[in-house]
C-alpha cells in the first residue's frame, strides 16, 4: 500500500496510524452495488484486503521496531495486530450497507500481513550489517 507523498517524511507511528485510517475508511464506505455472483468466494476485494494489510502490518512492524523491539519481535506482534484489526473491521462492516464480511477477507488479511512483515523484515535485515548494526 503506497503512502501519500506527504506521509513519506512522517515518523513510523504516524505512517502506521495513517495506514490504519486508510483501512478503516476503505472498510466502512457503503457500497452501492451488490456482490457479483461470478466472483464466488474470491473476488477482487480479496486482493485489496491482502495489499492493505500487507502495508498496514509492515508499517506497524516498522513503528514497533523503531520503538525498541527487535525486528523479529516487531513482526511477530504486527501480524496478529493486523489480523485482529481485520476482524474488528469485519464486525463493523456488518452494519454498513452493501458490505458483506467473509472469512476469506480474514484469510486475505492474514496472508497480506505475513507477506508485508516478511518484506519489511527482509528490508530491515538488509539495511543492517553484521550483528544487527545499521550499515553506513
Amino acid at each position: 500500500m503506497p503512502l501519500p507523498r506527504s506521509a513519506a517524511g512522517a515518523g513510523p507511528r504516524t505512517r502506521a496510524l495513517l495506514a490504519a485510517v486508510v483501512l478503516f475508511v476503505g472498510s466502512v464506505v457503503p457500497v452501492p452495488f451488490g456482490r457479483h455472483p461470478e466472483f464466488e468466494r474470491f473476488g477482487p476485494d480479496k486482493l485489496l484486503h491482502c495489499l492493505g494489510h500487507a502495508g498496514f502490518a509492515a508499517t506497524v512492524a516498522d513503528a514497533l521496531g523503531s520503538g525498541g523491539l527487535g525486528p523479529r519481535s516487531a513482526g511477530a506482534v504486527a501480524v496478529p495486530l493486523s489480523v485482529g484489526y481485520a476482524v474488528l473491521l469485519g464486525r463493523l462492516q456488518e452494519r454498513v450497507p452493501g458490505r458483506e464480511p467473509e472469512r476469506a477477507d480474514h484469510l486475505a488479511a492474514l496472508l497480506g500481513s505475513v507477506l508485508g512483515v516478511a518484506a519489511w523484515l527482509r528490508r530491515s535485515e538488509a539495511a543492517s550489517g553484521p550483528g544487527g548494526r545499521p550499515r553506513e
